[in-house]
């Protein structure tokens, strides 16, 4: 039961993944992939964190490590 189950999720989420690519459509988790993979990059994070003097955090307890990584890299020259 267990096995079929997650069979099921892995196709539910291949065929949402595959809909989403086919429609040009990003949903929340994939901008913050992306968000991770620029905030990262050497010379592209420290543009991007330059651009931004504060980062306000609401509710600090609810963020989870994608979004740390996201938060850290953006800001990584102030933990220097």
């Amino acid at each position: 039961m267990v096995r079929r189950e997650r069979r099921r999720s892995r196709l539910t989420l291949h065929g949402l993944r595959a809909r989403k690519q086919s429609l040009g459509l990003l949903d929340f988790d994939d901008l913050l992939l992306y968000w991770r993979v620029a905030a990262q990059d050497g010379a592209l994070g420290e543009e991007l964190g330059a651009a931004y003097d504060h980062i306000l955090v609401d509710e600090f307890q609810d963020v989870n490590l994608l979004q740390l990584d996201v938060l850290v890299g953006l800001r990584r020259m102030d933990l220097a």
